[in-house]
């Protein structure tokens, strides 16, 4: 794979003029980020939850919060690796980003989620980052290096965020400028594993820069299990680079304006010769945020992405010892324009009660279409296809947080959003003289969706608090699942444009208690999912299926269905602890999640959700063994579950163990050697219909440097 190209030149270019205007800049002291909801902000303070600063401590939220030193000092490659440490984080398939096909990269909370697509909204800095076409993350955007800090919110959050924010909203915030400072990360490890990630910025008083790159190259391992591993395994491995930069103005103290820009360019190969993916993406970012004295504060944000997707995918013989080509999706082209306005106001500040209100408008506007071949005979593909259509989503919200002096807060929102899907279709040509075999154009669509909030934080003493919560979300589907069919080995899975809205009804109570170094909160979870979209099994192979068409032998035919009704409750907990010299933090979760009606697919009632474990949790130390020398060490653990609707195929339980250490040559340069999945434990990650499993990465030794200025 070759990591940079002619086509990429000019963002190489842009980046170095970005650092040449960063070091022109004339610095000043540290900026305040109050007035700027969108930035990275004291660890007492919530953003997410409200899309407007709340106090952690006494938000109805149930929330999670990683600092900045939490993510610096992880000792995992990439972040989706730690956010599995907190409750309820699951993604659609147990491995790495560093690895996983990024279609398998579909985030939920509380397992929630029984297919590949998010059911969670994922931001960075406001913006969303799920995919527009398909609606899973691509994580690695988001290097550990650039975060200053991730919010967790659990539990519904289409109340202020709309559409996928079903199960909750994860946002993560990059660094801000604080004068003229330098930053620079390199790491090396097994299995050619290299990875780069350099950061400038500077500011003034009306003005501030930031320039970063990142640089990422991991050769992988075999992920097929050794015992049934072929002549075709091959390692898996991803490789990356990314440039991204920042400007901003601040005419006065309250006003500031900015403008960003992204680059990111990634290549995977996916385990055989004949299966890789690769990304393109470029995004703008426009913001200005107002604060005025009598009218209260604006936030207004503009962004536009433009990404293309590609990817290959084989047959293989059962032997593992030859594949052939099955589909080449060689080009997934989708453009996402996004508007935002926020108003936020205060109320009676110095009154007993006082009313913070926040409203808002958003839009999203999506166009997205697949582009493939497939039917793969005598040699070549003969026949291609095209499937795709736009998206569009309007909303408008209003919530008012009320607090009873500081005892109390009652927080009341409702949000309307409008979603609109058209021009879709599907044509299927013969590549030999192209001709039409299928064209389909489907019926433009519009659906309404009212998703309302009651949240309730009472301290009931000093250091304990009562917080409980209702709430409704829903979530649109994706241009993927509406048109889109896909095949991963053996198994086909077909597209369904009848597909309509997820809706979900939830409710939780529990406790919250910060007292001296200790910190705690437990909480009681249920939601009801009402036509939540599954991969229901339709037949199995050989033979032809309607609605796959011709399926394999030892594959399956599925198809993206709404189900009735499923359910999910189960309970929470975290603990954490500051003593003297260590930090713990403790998780679990527990989650009952089941098919509750389904009377299209009668046979999953009652069966578990597919990809949802029960039991979960986590344990991380980090200890100062001297005054520049620290360890950090963890293990987190899952429970059993199911690969597929029908629990037929159950994947065993784990615990990955992970330690590292850290010396402070000086206040300005670290070094520090980590080892993931110590033990070297085989994590069974997915498992077809043949039995063949794949596993999840084994132990990985690396080493590296920081430097900051």
């Amino acid at each position: 794979m070759r990591l940079l190209t002619l086509s990429t030149h000019w963002a190489v270019l842009a980046f170095a003029f970005s650092i040449g205007l960063v070091l022109a800049m004339p610095t000043s002291a540290q900026r305040t980020s109050e007035r700027d909801p969108d930035v990275a902000i004291e660890e007492a303070i919530l953003v997410t939850a409200t899309r407007s600063s709340e106090s952690l401590v006494t938000s109805s939220a149930s929330a999670t919060v990683f600092s900045k030193e939490e993510l610096e000092n992880a000792p995992v490659l990439v972040v989706d690796d730690l956010l599995r440490t907190a409750p309820g984080f699951s993604l659609f398939r147990r491995s790495s980003s560093a690895v996983a096909q990024p279609t398998t990269q579909g985030v939920s909370l509380r397992g929630i989620g029984p297919s590949g697509v998010s059911r969670t909204l994922v931001l960075l800095d406001g913006i969303p980052l799920n995919d527009p076409f398909g609606g899973w993350v691509t994580w690695s955007r988001v290097p550990l290096p650039s975060l200053e800090r991730v919010e967790i919110v659990r539990g519904g959050g289409s109340n202020v965020w709309g559409s996928s924010a079903l199960g909750g909203v994860i946002q993560l915030f990059t660094a801000r400028p604080d004068g003229l400072a330098t930053r620079l990360m390199v790491e090396a490890g097994e299995r050619s594993t290299s990875h780069g990630d350099f950061a400038i910025s500077n500011s003034s008083e009306t003005w501030d820069a930031s320039a970063h790159a990142n640089v990422f190259d991991y050769g992988g391992y075999v992920q097929v299990r050794e015992d049934q591993r072929g002549a075709i395994d091959i390692p898996s491995g991803s490789e990356h680079w990314q440039v991204d930069g920042r400007l901003g103005w601040s005419p006065s103290e309250s006003t500031d304006f900015s403008f960003r820009g992204e680059r990111f360019d990634e290549e995977r190969s996916n385990g055989t010769p004949l299966t890789d993916n690769a990304s393109k993406m470029d995004q703008i970012v426009v913001a200005a945020d107002i604060e005025t004295r009598s009218a209260g504060g604006w936030s207004l944000r503009a962004h536009w992405q433009d990404q293309e997707f590609s990817a290959r995918f084989s047959a293989q013989a059962a032997d593992r010892a030859t594949e052939n080509p099955a589909l080449d999706q060689f080009l997934v082209a989708s453009e996402r324009t996004g508007l935002s306005a926020l108003w936020r106001t205060r109320v009676g500040a110095d009154n007993a009660t006082s009313h913070s209100l926040v409203a808002g408008a958003d839009a999203r506007m999506t166009e997205g279409a697949t582009n493939e071949q497939f039917f793969f005979s005598g040699g070549d593909f003969i026949r291609d296809r095209k499937a795709g259509g736009e998206e569009e989503l309007l909303g408008v919200f209003i919530q008012d947080t009320i607090s009873f002096g500081d005892r109390v807060e009652l927080q009341l929102g409702v949000r309307f959003d409008q979603w609109d899907s058209s021009d879709g279709l599907r044509r299927e040509r013969n590549r030999s003289d192209g001709s039409v075999r299928l064209e389909q154009f489907f019926n433009d669509r519009s659906e309404d969706a009212i998703s309302p909030r009651v949240g309730l934080s009472v301290a009931l003493t000093d250091t304990l608090r009562l917080k409980g919560a209702a709430y409704g979300a829903f979530r649109a589907p994706t241009i993927n699942e509406l048109y889109r069919p896909f095949r991963v080995g053996s198994d086909i899975t077909a597209a369904n444009a009848e597909l309509v809205p997820e809706e979900l009804i939830g409710a939780e109570i529990g406790l919250a208690g910060v007292a001296g170094p200790w910190r705690w909160s437990t909480t009681l979870f249920h939601s009801q999912i009402d036509d939540p979209v599954a991969n229901v099994t339709i037949g199995f192979g050989p033979g032809f299926v309607v609605p796959c068409g011709f399926t394999p032998g030892n594959g399956s035919c599925r198809q993206r269905q709404n189900l009735e009704r499923t359910v999910v409750q189960g309970a929470e907990a975290e603990l954490g602890a500051r003593l003297g010299r260590a930090t713990i933090d403790v998780s679990y979760q527990y989650s009952d999640a089941e098919v509750d009606s389904a009377p299209n697919a009668p046979a999953l009632e009652g069966l578990r959700l597919a990809q949802v474990p029960k039991h979960s949790g986590s344990i991380r130390a980090d200890v100062a063994l001297a005054q520049r020398w620290s360890v950090e060490v963890g293990v987190r653990y899952a429970g059993q579950q199911f690969e597929d609707d029908l629990n037929l195929r159950p994947l065993d339980s784990f615990a990955l163990f992970h330690a590292g250490t850290r010396f402070s040559i000086n206040d300005g340069v670290t070094v520090f050697v980590r080892v993931e999945n110590l033990f070297d434990e085989d994590v069974e990650v997915s498992r077809s219909g043949s039995d063949l499993f794949t596993i999840g990465a084994p132990r990985m030794v690396r080493g590296g440097v920081r430097f900051a200025f």
